[in-house]
């Protein structure tokens, strides 16, 4: 249960991962790109997946490109004869050697459009433009800096930015006169919410913003014109399961620390909301529902609820209800992936049926997102969980052999 009730008010993400050594190919070479989906899994180092490609940052914070119809890994760089090395500064800072432009990338999440590179800087909070090769940058706006950014994701023509934060931000001024922020004291309230930055004009917009206890942006997706989120919270005070204390002001009324984490779920909800690109209207589709795992699929979207899972349609409308609680949700164009128990299945919205079951051990892989006929996820490879694909068929096939690691891990 404590494991489960962790997922709401943190974002555990995985970046530790194995070092591997191995030839590349020159990345000089043209590369394809596909402009059919776009989804930025924390996960994956911000990563960027489509059916063809994946761009996922390694060890070393370099960008890097993962072809999965050749199934090579190389760096994000297009110089020949690159040796795809770090810049190199003097104890001055004086540049002594121009690095691969692959390091330029490590601290952006990236996506590509075209023959245009978009990346969000997260110590700046602004998003730039260049060429695919990384360059001719210009930048297109900034995210306010008193937003602590907590996901990022980009759709075709707009980045969002999710955060929730329970620290107050002190706006102060520097001998210029330029505005800085200072992190101040903790509030028992995060606050949360989601702001756009359109690519194309670099307008900045709000979209939502709440004050609740543990609040959180879990989950998001663009669907065609739409951007659906779920926001979730509490209505009583966040205690961390570590908790050892005698002071009664800590504790929630009517509950001590040994009942806290049994009583939990009661005072748990979640809001699921739907935002027009074109219009920029935003509508409650859910409000104040107990919260459970989710997933947004291309027409739907799931929800587990207790020991069955609901089915609903993006107006809200209740359609299906599954015999089974899904416990984790896959991104997928294809349907409903999700967790059924110890197994991956795939739903048919319709009828409800398995189409497809993957027994593969989440103690070997854990699947993130099946579009098209590849799969991204999560390997264990020497004692470290490291991205890794595999065909969407071997997938279904159970042939966790077909497992390939990313080579920057």
């Amino acid at each position: 249960m404590k494991r489960k009730l962790l997922v709401l008010f943190f974002f555990v993400m995985l970046m530790t991962a194995a070092c591997n050594v191995s030839d590349e190919k020159n990345s000089s070479e043209e590369t394809p790109f596909s402009n059919e989906e776009y989804v930025c899994i924390d996960s994956f180092r911000q990563g960027f997946l489509t059916e063809e490609y994946a761009l996922y940052h390694g060890n070393d914070s370099q960008l890097r490109l993962f072809d999965a119809a050749s199934q090579t890994d190389i760096a994000f760089c297009f110089e020949p004869n690159c040796e795809h090395e770090q810049e190199k500064r003097s104890r001055t800072g004086e540049l002594l050697q121009e690095g691969c432009i692959s390091y330029a990338f490590s601290r952006y999440t990236v996506m590509l459009r075209g023959d245009s590179c978009f990346f969000f800087d997260y110590d700046t909070s602004e998003v730039f433009q260049s060429n695919r090769q990384g360059k001719n940058r210009k930048m297109i706006g900034q995210i306010p800096q008193y937003i602590l950014p907590s996901r990022v994701f980009f759709s075709k023509d707009s980045v969002f930015v999710s955060y929730a934060s329970p620290y107050e931000m002190i706006e102060a001024k520097d001998n210029n006169g330029k505005t800085y922020w200072i992190v101040g004291e903790t509030k028992p309230k995060n606050k949360c919410g989601v702001v756009r930055l359109n690519l194309n004009n670099g307008e900045y917009s709000e979209l939502l913003e709440t004050e609740d206890y543990a609040a959180q942006i879990m989950e998001y997706d663009v669907r065609g014109d739409h951007l659906y989120f779920q926001r979730s919270y509490s209505d009583i005070p966040y205690i961390s399961p570590d908790l050892e204390t005698d002071d009664p002001s800590l504790i929630p009324e009517g509950m001590t620390v040994e009942n806290y984490w049994e009583e939990l779920p009661k005072h748990m909800w979640m809001d699921i909301y739907d935002f027009s690109l074109s219009t920029g209207e935003l509508k409650v589709v859910l409000q104040h529902q107990h919260y459970g795992a989710m997933e947004f699929c291309k027409d739907f979207f799931a929800v587990e609820e207790g020991q069955t899972t609901g089915l609903y349609r993006y107006s809200g409308e209740r359609f299906r209800e599954l015999d089974f609680p899904m416990s984790v949700g896959v991104r997928s164009d294809s349907g409903l992936v999700c967790q059924k128990g110890n197994d991956y299945v795939l739903v048919d919205e319709n009828s409800g049926e398995i189409l497809l079951k993957s027994t593969i051990s989440t103690e070997d892989f854990v699947p993130h997102a099946i579009l098209g006929q590849s799969c991204y996820g999560l390997f264990h490879k020497d004692n470290q969980w490291v991205p890794a694909y595999i065909s969407a068929e071997d997938f279904w096939n159970e042939n966790v052999t077909k497992v390939i690691p990313f080579m920057g891990q």
